[in-house]
C-alpha cells in the first residue's frame, strides 16, 4: 500500500516548529497502514507506541505537541484520530470522484457519535458535504462535543454474518462489522470472504505476535482487506489450511463449526 505526501510539508511552519519525535509521529498519521483520505480513522494510541517502538509517554507528548499547533484532534472515548489538513492534501476529492465520495461519506457515518464530525464538517464546508452531523452538541471543557452513544449490538444478524463473525479470528467490534456489513449488502460475499479469512489467517501477518497485526473486523470489511497481499511461510505450518484436494483435512470454518458442536 502506498501514500502520497505532499513534498511542501516540509515547509510548513507548523512542521518545522515540532521537535523529532512529533514530526515522526505526524508522518506516521499520514502514511500508516489504518489512515483513510478523510483524515478520520480509527487509531489506538498503542498502535502507534507498538509500530514505532515509541514509548507511551513518547506518544502521548507527541499528540500534545500536534494538537497545540492544532494539526490533530483525538477522540479519547472512542480511539478516532482527525488529521485535520489530510482532506486539503488530498488530489481530486470532488463530487467527480464518486468512489473517493463514497468512501469519505462512509467514513464519516462510522463515526457519526464522535464529537470529531462536527469539527469536520465546520473545517470543510466549503466542500459542501452532503452529510448531516447528529444534532444536540454538549459542551465539555471548551471543546463541542455531540452525546457520546456507545455502538449497541443488532438483537439477530444475518446468518452469513454469522459465518463470517464465527471465522474471523479478532472478536471486537461486532455491531459495528455489522452495520458495515448491512450497509454494504455484504451477504453476496460471504464465500469470498471465508476463503480470504482462512488464507490470511494463516499469514505471517496475521500470526506474528499473537495475532497483534490482525485488523478489527469493522477495518477489514470497511477498508477492502480481503485483497491484502500477505507474506507467508514463517508461521504458516502450524495452522491447517484448506482442503481443496479433499485430503481429510478441515478448513478453518470447518474446525470452529466441530468445535462448537463438540461443546454443545
Amino acid at each position: 500500500m502506498y501514500r502520497t505526501i505532499d513534498s511542501e510539508i516540509w515547509i510548513d511552519h507548523k512542521v518545522r516548529a515540532l521537535d523529532i519525535n512529533s514530526k515522526l509521529i505526524w508522518v506516521y498519521l499520514i502514511t500508516n497502514t489504518h489512515t483513510h483520505l478523510s483524515g478520520v480513522y480509527y487509531l489506538p494510541l498503542p498502535f502507534i507506541s507498538h509500530e514505532l517502538g515509541i514509548s507511551d509517554k513518547g506518544v502521548r507528548g507527541g499528540f500534545k505537541a500536534l494538537e497545540d499547533a492544532n494539526m490533530l484532534k483525538y477522540d479519547t472515548e472512542f480511539e478516532i484520530v482527525w488529521v485535520i489538513k489530510m482532506l486539503r492534501r488530498q488530489k481530486g476529492i470532488t463530487v467527480k470522484n464518486k468512489n473517493a465520495w463514497k468512501s469519505l461519506l462512509t467514513q464519516l457515518d462510522i463515526f457519526k457519535d464522535s464529537f470529531i464530525i462536527p469539527l469536520f464538517l465546520n473545517e470543510y464546508n466549503d466542500l459542501e458535504i452532503p452529510f448531516k452531523a447528529p444534532s444536540k452538541p454538549l459542551l465539555r471543557g471548551q471543546v463541542i462535543v455531540k452525546d457520546i452513544v456507545p455502538v449497541k449490538a443488532p438483537s439477530t444478524y444475518s446468518e452469513k454474518f454469522e459465518r463470517f463473525w464465527n471465522v474471523y479470528p479478532k472478536k471486537v467490534g461486532k455491531g459495528e462489522a455489522w452495520k458495515i456489513w448491512k450497509r454494504m449488502r455484504f451477504d453476496t460475499e460471504i464465500d469470498r470472504f471465508i476463503k480470504a479469512v482462512e488464507k490470511q489467517s494463516r499469514s505471517d501477518d496475521w500470526k506474528k505476535n499473537n495475532g497483534q497485526y490482525i485488523p478489527n473486523p469493522s477495518t477489514w470489511l470497511n477498508q477492502g482487506r480481503w485483497d491484502d497481499e500477505l507474506s507467508y511461510g514463517k508461521y504458516s505450518s502450524s495452522i491447517t489450511s484448506p482442503n481443496p484436494k479433499g485430503d481429510g483435512r478441515l478448513s478453518l470454518e470447518q474446525e470452529i463449526a466441530m468445535n462448537k458442536h463438540n461443546v454443545d
